[in-house]
């Protein structure tokens, strides 16, 4: 995905001036040994399960929609969490990010560029724009339609869902914090082949190698946890390469050596309250 190259040299003039929004409102805190936002422990004895579904991007045609997959569910994660788990899940829309969106599409965008169109523009849900894997124009007939046995017609007026704000945070101890108080964030890493290939069985922890070279996928963190068997801490990551990869389309990644790069450039971002 050599599109993001390019991206990824402009987003590191973009950190510096998201600066002063840094791991807003992460101030250190007490962090468990493991955490995990699809396992939360429940008044009843069950656990919770705050993340949305596992998509792929890659159907119904090959499209490098993974900066729009991974900033969306990520808001859709944040929305199930700042309403306890009492609302129905709420599938933001890739495919209209895709489409109004200038900088981006299949050809592969960042994180920042998702969040600040979310936060100025907004964007429907996924029942109004459904996912095409197609670049397709920004128009009213693609924004929101409903189809009846004579015909279709444009939803005027859908409802949009925005972010009150965004930012960078960076390095192990800060994204902890980060998801840990407000949910998960999407993240830049490199995907040799080694990664794109690794089926490992439940619990087993991807290990990258030293020579990854730049980013060129995006993921979203939801959690961490530790492997007794290498005695190393790793990412809980949600991947949109459908459930059939690796683990139901989740992945461990190592923390520290080996991590592809996936503290260098993360993102969070603000759901805006219902009114």
């Amino acid at each position: 995905m050599k599109f993001l190259l390019p991206l990824f040299v402009f987003a590191l003039f973009i950190l510096s001036d998201r600066s002063a929004v840094l791991g807003q409102g992460t101030n250190s805190l007490k962090l468990p040994k493991t955490f995990d936002w699809r396992r939360i422990p429940g008044s009843n004895g069950k656990t919770i399960n705050y993340c949305t579904e596992i998509l792929n991007q890659h159907l119904p045609v090959y499209c490098g929609s993974c900066w729009a997959h991974a900033t969306t569910s990520s808001i859709s994660d944040r929305y199930k969490i700042m309403y306890n788990n009492t609302i129905p899940d709420i599938r933001l829309s890739v495919q209209y990010l895709m489409n109004c969106h200038a900088a981006g599409g299949c050809h592969g965008g960042l994180g920042e560029f998702a969040y600040e169109f979310m936060k100025t523009k907004g964007v429907v849900d996924n029942t109004c724009c459904p996912y095409r894997a197609e670049e397709l124009e920004c128009t009213a007939w693609e924004t929101c339609r409903n189809c009846f046995e004579e015909g279709c017609t444009i939803v005027e007026n859908p409802p949009r869902y925005y972010i009150t704000d965004w930012g960078d945070v960076q390095g192990e101890d800060n994204i902890k914090n980060e998801v840990f108080k407000n949910g998960p964030v999407s993240c830049l890493i490199s995907t040799p082949d080694s990664f794109r290939n690794f089926n490992g069985g439940d619990g087993e922890v991807y290990v990258g190698p030293d020579d990854i070279g730049l980013p060129d996928h995006v993921i979203a963190i939801v959690g961490w946890g530790y492997s007794e068997k290498i005695q190393r801490s790793y990412w809980i990551v949600r991947n949109s390469w459908g459930t059939f990869w690796n683990q139901g389309g989740w992945v461990n990644i190592a923390m520290g050596e080996g991590d592809l790069g996936i503290t260098v450039i993360c993102n969070w971002g603000k759901p805006k309250p219902f009114a």
